[in-house]
């Protein structure tokens, strides 16, 4: 302890340091020294450092008893959200399945709509999707798609 009160005294004492409040420091460096420097000293300072942890003890232990309310309430609110969020998901995707089914689709998979829509538009029902049915240069390809086609110029089988 003498030897970190030497590097400060070196540092703060008055000759060495211009600052003001220098001769300030330097004085309550040395009282802080003397002090300590002795038993009784030492004992009445670690009585009182002992009494600001118990309290910074239990400002801490209070201060986290409120945090763990804060963030108790916290998740509550989050679930809250959660739950919110997924039932208006549910819903979205129950609205989805019933546009789907009660579109006079017959709902079905991508291909099967697909394959319906293209038989409604004139595609027979030969080759799937395909005009020509054939497997021609031309198959594949929607009549409806073909005839514009044709009307622009373009040989399409």
């Amino acid at each position: 302890m003498s030897a970190i009160f030497r590097r400060r005294a070196r540092l703060l004492h008055p000759d060495k340091c211009r600052a003001e409040g220098a001769r300030e420091a330097f004085d309550r460096l040395n009282a802080a020294h003397r002090e300590l420097s002795t038993a009784h000293g030492l004992a009445r300072a670690a009585e009182r450092w002992a009494a600001e942890a118990d309290v910074a003890v239990r400002g801490a232990a209070t201060m986290a008893d409120g945090m763990r309310g804060q963030a108790a309430r916290r998740a509550e609110a989050v679930a809250a959200v959660g739950d919110d969020v997924a039932g208006a998901v549910r819903e979205q995707m129950e609205r989805r399945r019933a546009k789907r089914k009660g579109a006079g689709e017959g709902g079905g998979s991508y291909s099967e709509r697909r394959r319906r829509r293209l038989a409604e538009e004139g595609g027979g029902g030969g080759a799937p999707g395909g005009a020509s049915g054939a497997g021609g240069p031309g198959a594949g390809i929607p009549a409806a798609l073909a005839e514009r086609l044709r009307q622009r110029g373009l040989d399409v089988g």
